[in-house]
């Protein structure tokens, strides 16, 4: 158990003073590429990171551009036995081209620097460097530039990243404690929805996974507010007709498809809801809104749609790999048959 972990817990354990005492401590984890595919592995991290009491402040899906991972890692001091050897720089921007990556601002109501302790909690990026408890030992395969998680190092850093990330405006809102909706830990990943085709029950599970994914995204993000009723309930609702459907094989998920669909719909809002931000994020989620309902409808179903969905996903930074782009196609385009 390392230094920050055994600190944690100690704060945590204490009997219940830290939190009368009101202190709120910031802290930012950039869920890479790597760990966004893999639920099991945010599971695990999750678990360890309880002894914090984590809340998240803020979430939102991000496509990192190269600059943008270049601002994160400008102050990164190079290690001395890597000298003399080609930067690896390229290999950090190629891991986050792969997969869209999940920006967490967090707070604790416990009275210690946060970003130091996920700093140090984290452990070393590379294989064999690292120590039992550290996060990154969560992932089996984790290593340079496969590393799962990126924070800051110091307060000064978060507000660097958090501007990088959400925008200057947003970053000053969020720090000074405007609210925004708050996002279960273990929730997080709903925004991919990542499941290996291997470990799939049906062909159209990953249509239930996009009806899933969108409904996070109106939820949860912070860039673009939308007025719901149902809140989180809603969610629960579209993932409990998902897991329905999860049990059931052959014919049985066709004759169950259409109702399930229609009644994920009514959980959906409407292209024309009230939306907060900027006026081109709202004008993708209208449009991101109005494609996941024609998906809910069996008789819009066909490659255009495929083809307007899978534009719609990119440009709200929901990533679809390029084997769920065509299984996506290839379901729209044939319609379900007994």
């Amino acid at each position: 158990m390392n230094e920050s972990f055994a600190a944690a817990s100690a704060a945590a354990e204490t009997d219940g003073q830290s939190l009368q005492s009101g202190v709120s401590s910031y802290g930012l984890m950039l869920l890479l590429p790597d760990l966004v595919r893999s639920e099991s592995t945010w599971e695990s991290m999750v678990r360890r990171l309880r002894p914090l009491r984590l809340e998240v402040a803020a979430i939102t899906p991000l496509m990192l551009r190269s600059e943008q991972y270049a601002a994160l890692y400008a102050d990164s001091v190079v290690k001395e036995h890597n000298r003399g050897r080609p930067g690896a720089a390229w290999l950090g921007q190629q891991l986050v081209s792969l997969d869209m990556s999940v920006p967490l601002l967090v707070r604790t109501p416990l009275p210690i620097d946060l970003c130091a302790v996920l700093t140090e909690w984290k452990g070393s990026s590379g294989y064999g460097m690292r120590h039992a408890g550290d996060l990154r030992e969560c992932g089996p395969v984790s290593d340079r530039c496969v590393s799962l998680i990126h924070t800051p190092d110091s307060q000064a850093e978060l507000r660097k990243d958090l501007s990088v990330l959400y925008g200057e405006r947003l970053a000053t809102c969020l720090l000074h404690g405007e609210k925004r909706r708050t996002v279960p830990l273990n929730e997080v990943l709903t925004l991919r929805s990542y499941v290996d085709a291997s470990n799939e029950p049906h062909p159209y599970d990953l249509i239930l996974r996009c009806v899933l994914r969108v409904r996070a995204l109106v939820c949860y993000d912070a860039r673009v507010e939308v007025s719901l009723e149902g809140g989180t309930r809603c969610l629960a609702r579209i993932t409990a007709i998902r897991d329905k459907l999860w049990s059931m094989r052959g014919r049985d998920v066709i004759a169950a498809l259409a109702d399930s669909l229609r009644e994920m719909a009514d959980a959906l809002p409407a292209p024309d809801t009230p939306m907060t931000g900027s006026f081109t994020l709202v004008l993708r989620r209208r449009e991101l809104l109005a494609r996941i309902h024609q998906l809910c409808d069996l008789a819009a179903w066909g490659s255009g749609l495929a083809s307007q969905l899978i534009e719609a996903f990119q440009s709200n930074e929901l990533y679809l790999d390029q084997w769920e782009q065509h299984r996506l196609t290839a379901a729209l385009t044939f319609l379900p048959q007994h």
